[in-house]
């Protein structure tokens, strides 16, 4: 191996070291680290640039084998889990360096294996003159399609970006429009709620004031009919007052025509009386003259003859009153009225308590309707 690689050739075997140690190791059981020691002795330090690994189920490869004319050999004989540790053996060193291996599934078909190898090979081995030249063509003609591309791209990016530049205004444009609506929305509602708010408060105002004014109303009317009923409790107090007045100046007036008539009965009969002694004593004075003419009749017992004359006694007058009858007074005692008040602040009276010619002070009926609230107040 080492003329042909100094020379530059490409070395390709179907075994190398690591066969060694997956099947000695894996299959026989020996250990791992003596045969990697001794296979680095024997090929002093080579190593394969890499490894290929068609990894496949034991029991798929031992029905390939069988199919071959020459059937299989002699570690293709050995059971199947034999062949099992080995697989494992490869796998485990293709996982510990997988920049040395490729493991290709063996179950493909032939030519998609072709394929993978070959495309890391052409990674892996160097190139000759025609392939270079292949190459280079293959890369100009690759870097025109890519710069071909590019100018697609950046015209199809600048028309991108147009378009997204138009689209980012139109946007923004649509943004603005329903900020703008929206702002003018939100400034439509607040004037609106403004206005509820106001139109609320007014009304609360108005409901306030009118039940201010309902109140005041109340009070008014209240107050003014206290008022009335005041006024009402004193004109008919006032009114009760008139008629009790009206009846004891009646019953004064009564009592005062009764005094006025027995006075002039008694008056006309002291006249009559009078009359009648002063007629007695003219007669008598007659009889003394004709007496005191003619002294022998009465000395010859004419005196039985003449008719006996006495002189009345005088007696004093008496008077007496009649209770028998009771005077009827007829009052024109009106409804109840309200009394104007004077300016002062009294009501004006028509007569005064205080004033004993209009209240009899030997007034002899009986008091207790003046007792009932008929009578005069007392302050």
């Amino acid at each position: 191996m080492r003329p042909a690689l100094e020379r530059g050739a490409i070395v390709l075997t179907d075994r190398h070291v690591d066969s060694s140690v997956a099947y000695q190791s894996g299959g026989r059981g020996l250990p791992a680290e003596e045969i990697v020691e001794l296979s680095a002795f024997a090929t002093e330090g080579l190593r394969p640039d890499l490894v290929v690994l068609l990894d496949i189920d034991p029991a798929v490869a031992w029905e390939r084998a069988q199919t071959r004319v020459e059937g299989p050999d002699r570690l293709e004989a050995e059971p199947a889990q034999f062949h099992r540790k080995v697989r494992e053996v490869f796998r485990t060193r293709a996982a510990a360096e997988p920049s040395r291996y490729l493991v290709v599934d063996a179950a493909e078909p032939p030519g998609v294996i072709t394929a993978i190898i070959e495309d890391r090979l052409e990674q892996l081995l160097p190139r000759s003159a025609r392939e270079a030249k292949e190459a280079a063509e293959q890369e100009r003609t690759r870097r025109a399609a890519e710069e071909a591309e590019q100018q697609e791209q950046q015209a199809r990016r600048a028309a991108e970006r147009a378009e997204a530049e138009r689209l980012a205004e139109q946007r923004k444009a649509e943004q603005e429009a329903a900020r703008k609506a929206e702002e003018q929305r939100r400034e439509q509602a607040r004037q609106a709620q403004a206005r509820r708010a106001a139109e609320e408060r007014d009304r609360y105002e108005e409901q306030k004031a009118e039940q201010r004014r309902r109140a005041e109303a109340d009070r008014r009317a209240a107050e003014l009919h206290d008022a009335q009923l005041r006024e009402q409790a004193e004109a008919d107090a006032e009114h009760r007052r008139q008629i009790e007045l009206a009846v004891r100046q009646a019953e004064a007036r009564a009592k005062g025509q009764a005094r006025d008539q027995a006075t002039r009965d008694l008056n006309s009969r002291a006249e009559s009386e009078a009359r009648t002694a002063r007629m007695v004593q003219a007669a008598m004075q007659q009889r003394d003259a004709a007496a005191a003419s003619d002294p022998a009749q009465e000395s010859n017992g004419d005196a039985e003859k003449r008719p006996a004359v006495t002189k009345p006694a005088l007696t004093t007058p008496t008077v007496t009153t009649s209770t028998a009858k009771t005077a009827e007074l007829r009052l024109d005692l009106g409804p109840t009225a309200i009394l104007s008040t004077p300016s002062n602040g009294h009501r004006h009276h028509d007569f005064d308590e205080d004033d004993d010619d209009d209240y009899d002070d030997d007034d002899d009926l009986p008091r207790s309707r003046w007792r009932l609230g008929l009578g005069r107040r007392k302050s």
